[in-house]
């Protein structure tokens, strides 16, 4: 048995415990990858902190160093700049600066 959707995560949330009660597999396409730690769950989605590790990551081993960020001014981007720098600086790299618009 599987379920294939929904697409957002309170829908996923509401669907846990019965999909794991049930033992059916479940793809959503959801882009949360918080919902994929439970075992009967997987995502389907865009995984924008994978793929955004992944471009840094290549672009530190291409030697650049050296970086702007340029977020807009909301929640999303405050957690993002977060990241950003985690990822930059354990990584040798340096933020030269930080603005949002």
């Amino acid at each position: 048995q599987l379920i294939l959707g929904p697409l957002f995560s309170p829908s996923v949330k509401s669907l846990e415990k019965f999909v794991k009660e049930q033992d059916i597999l479940m793809i959503t396409l959801s882009n949360n990858p918080l919902l994929a730690e439970e075992n009967h769950i997987y995502i389907f989605g865009h995984a924008p902190l994978k793929q955004t590790n992944r471009m840094l990551g290549y672009l530190l081993t291409k030697g650049h160093k050296e970086f702007i960020l340029l977020l807009p001014s909301n929640k999303g981007a405050i957690n993002l700049n977060k990241v950003l720098t985690e990822i930059i600086t354990a990584n040798g790299g340096k933020i030269i600066t930080s603005e949002h618009y």
